[in-house]
């Protein structure tokens, strides 16, 4: 049997490529369409390098479009695996 793995990903929003140009400024958990299309364009670069081929057995770093580093993505063994539910759980 194959180890479960898991793929985490991980993106701090908090620099100017992120940044909201509205009035007034966006809270930090108001949609934001700078916000959503960064991070929609770092998820699209993450999946490219999947279709590539690439391991991502070790964390991979990610930049944002000013290319600072803003996050990482790796696949990792499952601590917990079970099955996966659907839905959301309260």
């Amino acid at each position: 049997m194959s180890q479960s793995l898991t793929f985490r990903v991980t993106i701090d929003t908090g620099n100017a490529a992120f940044g909201c140009n509205s009035e007034p400024p966006c809270d930090a958990m108001q949609a934001c369409d700078y916000r959503n299309q960064e991070t929609a364009r770092i998820l699209r670069r993450i999946a490219d390098r999947l279709d590539a081929g690439e391991a991502f057995s070790k964390y991979e770093t990610l930049l944002d479009a000013n290319g600072n580093d803003v996050g990482r993505a790796a696949f990792k063994p499952t601590e917990n695996p079970q099955q996966p539910t659907r839905g959301s759980r309260r």
